[in-house]
């Protein structure tokens, strides 16, 4: 009798601990940020172990003002297929998109226009169209707009950031680019391509 109730203990015991380590009550936050973005509202596990993989955007060449082609290369990683998995390296894909944008729209490094920058994102999959805002129809009105098309690349006056999210209490837009993770104001974002 007592040994069936020692089996029941440890029994329950270890049912316990594995649905502890699989529940959502033992996740990580990380705090202020929260946001509509599917991305951020998909639970977060617990970290079991060393990241695998690292930074997939670490790799990516870094040139003086190609942030537009840098941001294109980061976009990458994120398709069903990203370079990592696509038989190629962030270097290589980038040189591809390099010399298709030298070949067709005579490119030749640094700032890129916003139109080349467009039709090579395009070209190659990874956006489809983009929105241009005014006083009259501005960036912060387009993405409080729940209807909004997933939004990929923000784009300023003289710079350009892979989208990561919005947060309408602040009215601000966090982007990524070849120096990090930034937070701007909404008002500043000239366009989007999405």
């Amino acid at each position: 009798m007592r040994k069936t109730f020692y089996v029941s203990v440890a029994a329950i015991a270890i049912a316990s601990g594995l649905f502890y380590l699989g529940s959502c009550t033992a996740d990580y936050e990380e705090p202020g940020l929260s946001s509509l973005d599917i991305e951020d509202q998909i639970m977060r596990g617990k970290r079991l172990g060393p990241e695998v993989g690292g930074n997939p955007d670490a790799d990516i060449p870094v040139n003086k003002d190609e942030c537009a082609l840098y941001a294109l290369v980061s976009l990458k990683h994120k398709t069903p297929e990203g370079w990592t998995n696509s038989g190629t390296t962030a270097e290589n894909y980038y040189n591809q998109l390099y010399k298709y944008a030298h070949d067709n729209y005579d490119y030749q490094g640094g700032r890129m226009d916003p139109s080349v920058m467009l039709n090579v994102g395009i070209h190659f999959g990874l956006l489809q169209g983009g929105k241009t805002f005014s006083k009259d129809n501005t960036a912060s009105d387009f993405f409080k707009d729940p209807g909004k098309t997933k939004v990929r690349t923000v784009n300023f006056a003289n710079h350009t950031g892979k989208f990561i999210r919005y947060n309408p209490k602040g009215d601000t837009v966090t982007y990524s680019d070849s120096e990090g993770v930034k937070t701007v104001p909404a008002s500043t974002v000239v366009s989007v391509y999405y």
